[in-house]
């Protein structure tokens, strides 16, 4: 199965959580600047913002993937479809990243 055969909205999803994977490396090194530099708050307020950021590209994956699977489904005439355990991590990681960004932005405020 080639590339172009795969539907846009697995590419778009795909996209989306690779690009949060990108940005959550970058809140690492962040977190870590932050930690070697005690005396600047700003690279952990940083670092709370680039994890609120990547949820939103989490969020926007698995919105999206979940209602055109189920779009799908419908058109196909069958009642089975199956999210699997990818979908279900990304709505558990949702309410987690933003409770640790929140707290990292809040925590370190000036």
């Amino acid at each position: 199965m080639g590339m172009s055969n795969v539907p846009a909205y697995i590419h778009l999803a795909r996209a989306c959580m690779i690009i949060a994977c990108i940005i959550g490396i970058a809140n690492l090194i962040l977190i870590f600047l932050a930690y070697v530099r005690k005396s600047d708050p700003v690279w952990i307020q940083m670092a709370g913002l680039t994890l609120c950021l990547s949820v939103g590209c989490v969020l926007t994956a698995t919105l999206w993937f979940g209602a055109k699977v189920e779009q799908y489904s419908r058109m196909a005439d069958t009642d089975y479809f199956s999210f699997g355990y990818s979908i279900i991590l990304g709505w558990v990681s949702i309410p987690l990243v933003v409770i640790g960004g929140a707290l990292l932005t809040i925590k370190y405020e000036t």
